[in-house]
Formats: C-alpha cells, structure tokens, sequence
C-alpha cells in the first residue's frame, strides 16, 4: 500500500485514510433499518421521561417567559435557556475545586430549572420541554457531526449520532435550534451540525432527518484595513468582523482562555498573514461574549517595505493579508475532494493613504470571475490622495469532488492573480517630466 499524501482542504482524515475501526455494542446483529429503529425508540423513551409531561416548574416557567400574546416567545425560551450555567463548556476543575464542586445530577427537565445549570443535551432537552410547554411542536434529534466523519447509515454504530439538537415547527416551518451551544445564535446551528444526517426523537415516528446545508451568506469575515507609507515602510490599521459561523467559532475557542492568551493567539494569527518581520498588536476585541453582534477584532501593525522599485517607480500590492497566503490548489490534480467546514465569504475594503510626493501612474484593472464554484473581484478606485481598493470572494460550496476540481483551481488561479496586482506609483518630479 502506498504512503498516504494528504492534500490541503481535506475531507477528515477518518474518510480518506486507510484505518481500521473497532466499535461495540448491543444489537449488533439487527440489519441497518432495524437497528436505527430500536436506537431511535430506546433513545425517544430517555428524552421523554426527561422532558417529562408534568413538569411543573417547566409549565410555570414557559407560562411565564413566552404568554400566548408574545409574539417572539419562542426566542424568550431560547434566550433563557441559553443564560444558565452549561456545564459542557466549562474549563475542566483541579483537584481542590473538583472537591468543592456541588453540582448534582439532572434526572428531569425541572431539576435543570431548579439547579440552574446542565450539560448540552439537557439544555437542549429542556429547551424543547419549554417550547412543548408553550404549544410548539418540538422535538430533539440526534445527528452526527461532519468535522471527524461522515454519517453511514449502514454501519451499526450509535456513536455516530453525537450531538442533540431541537426541532421546531415555526409558523408551519422547520427550525433548528442549539442553545446547549454558548453563543449560538437563535435559529442556527453550529457548522458541523450543518447538512448531516441524523436521528428524529419522536415517539412512533423516529425518522431519519437532514439538517439544513451551510450557506456562505452565514459566514461572512469583513476585512477594513487603512494603510500608510513611513519612513521604515508601513503601518496598518485592521478590523476583521466575523459573522455567522466565523463568528461563533471564535466565541468557543476563546470562551475560557484569558485575555491575555487570546490577544497572543489573534497577534500571532495575524502575523502569519503578514509579509515577514512585521509586528503587530490587537488593541480592541468587541462582542466576545455576545450571540446576535458580529465577533470583530482590531490591530495595529507595522509592515516592511513591502513594494518594489523600478527606476522612479515603485510597484505597490494592497492585499497585505494575501501576501503570505500562497495559493492551496496549485497542483494540476487532485485526488481526495476539497473540503471546507462550511461555505464562506471574504469582503475587503483596503484604503491606501498615498505618499507625500507621490501619484498613480496606473491603478490595476477591476476583475471579476464567475464560476460555478464561486466568484472574485476586485475594484480599484481613487479619491483625492486616497486609494481603495475592494475585495470580495464567495465560495458559496463546501464540499467539491475531483472532477470538479478544475474549475476550483481555475477560480483560485485568478484570485491569486488578483491578490498580487499591483499600483504603480511615481515621485511627484518624475510625474511632471512625463506627462
């Protein structure tokens, strides 16, 4: 067997690498559909007897939190669920606070309200106990995340169902909800509870259900950079705002870190995108802790003299976080699918405060590409001594197949293209001798 070459933008590595899994269990031996059947029913008891029928606490609050009257009384529930103390998401306790810890178990969804905390699934369970509680057809679902493997339903293995997630009928609609997921907004999941398959937990009717697909609409980082020319070559000012599931990723990895160690690790991040020997410091992190608010994080940064001379001339690029970013799909083939954890879109607005001295001899052609696979521009303009230059980049699909990786290459090709052109700047003297 050859060794194994991994390729950029990877499906998980448990489907393209050779590996051999060992699992166990009960029921073993029943065929795929009769085996998800008894899973589904044996896992619809569980919740229900959690949920329950006559949690007192569970009607009282409902009654409380969403009155028929209200007409947002379903993000009301949501909202308070999602402001208890979750136990999943805790920083795991040393030796002395494990000792002091008090927290007891869960048996039903009014235990949860009267302890005021619980795990993801219990929060989820009590969430869809709340909206029952006030009329919502709602129920939970098992699914099986994309980030490690990808659901086979012909495999008789009950782990591939880990996460719990909550069904709602909304004016006749389904939506999904997660608020045992700090930070995650109402009506969304987190990506890689996106387009996959999972397991209804309704009594007499435990279905197999699919998860709404990712769009790259719900994953947009807007990039503002304001850049200027020194004496020893740049200075920037950057803000990147996240929205969507950009946002809510950078919530959860910074959800119980310090500030200090989540400075370090967005300046470092930073870095890495910038030409070498630049320096940079974040000075402002806003809505960290927030759910509906885009995650936005603002640096300073001092960059090289990153232009080139020729003659009086000097040839500028403006798509300083491109720099450092070669171009992941130049090879010619691929072998295993290109895989991105959800679609995504990338907006710049780069304003170039031009050299005391200095004019635009030539500003680069505007593109604009259009593929099956996704699209690019870039528009240049100029007021006053001010550059812009504006970027988009939409790739609106996660998950290409090898036959179609040409035309991927094709797209990428171009923005890497894009990403290097240039503005041809002249001395203010040298401009009044050509005119």
């Amino acid at each position: 067997m050859p060794a194994f070459e991994p390729e950029a933008y990877s499906p998980p590595l448990r489907e393209i690498k050779p590996h051999l899994d060992f699992y166990y269990g009960r029921d073993l031996d029943l065929a795929p559909d009769a085996f998800w059947a008894k899973i589904g029913k044996d896992w619809t008891e569980e919740i229900e007897k959690f949920i329950g029928t006559d949690n007192k606490d569970v009607q009282a609050t409902a009654t409380r939190l969403a009155p028929t009257n209200s007409a947002d009384r379903l993000k009301k529930l949501y909202e308070f669920v999602q402001s208890l103390r979750n136990t999943s998401f805790e920083r795991e306790k040393n030796a002395q606070e494990a000792k002091r810890d008090k927290t007891k178990d869960n048996k039903n969804a009014d235990d949860v309200l009267k302890h005021g905390y619980g795990d993801h699934s219990e929060l989820n369970q009590l969430f869809a106990a709340l909206a029952q509680a006030a009329g919502f057809d709602a129920h939970c679902a098992w699914i099986s995340g994309r980030d490690q493997y990808f659901f086979k339903k012909e495999m008789v293995d009950s782990h591939q169902l880990d996460a719990e997630v909550v069904l709602v009928k909304v004016d006749g609609h389904d939506q999904w909800f997660d608020p045992g997921t700090p930070f995650t907004p109402f009506g969304m999941l987190r990506w890689p509870r996106t387009g996959v398959s999972g397991l209804l937990m309704q009594k007499g009717k435990n279905d197999f259900i699919k998860t709404p697909e990712p769009a790259s609409k719900d994953a947009v980082t807007h990039r503002v950079i304001n850049l200027k020319q020194t004496d020893a070559g740049f200075k920037a000012e950057i803000t990147i705002t996240y929205n969507g599931y950009e946002s809510l990723e950078n919530r959860l990895e910074a959800l119980n870190a310090d500030d200090a160690h989540v400075r370090q690790t967005y300046e470092e991040s930073m870095k890495a995108h910038l030409p070498a020997g630049s320096t940079v410091k974040v000075t402002r992190i806003d809505s960290a802790k927030g759910i509906e608010q885009p995650f936005a994080v603002t640096y300073e940064a001092t960059l090289p003299d990153f232009t080139s001379a020729v003659g009086s001339r000097r040839l500028t690029p403006l798509a300083i976080l491109e720099m450092s970013s070669p171009n992941p799909f130049q090879h010619e083939t691929r072998k295993y699918p290109v895989y991105f954890s959800f679609p995504y879109q990338e907006i710049d607005e780069i304003t170039f405060e031009l050299p005391s001295g200095n004019d635009v001899e030539k500003m680069p052609d505007n593109r604009k590409v259009s593929t099956p696979l996704g699209s690019y521009s870039t528009t240049w303009s100029q007021q006053g001594n001010k550059l812009t230059l504006i970027r988009t980049l939409d790739v609106p699909q996660y998950y290409i197949s090898p036959a179609s990786y040409p035309i991927l290459r094709q797209l990428f090709s171009q923005v890497a293209g894009g990403d290097r052109d240039t503005v041809v700047l002249r001395t203010a003297t040298a401009s009044g001798t050509h005119p």
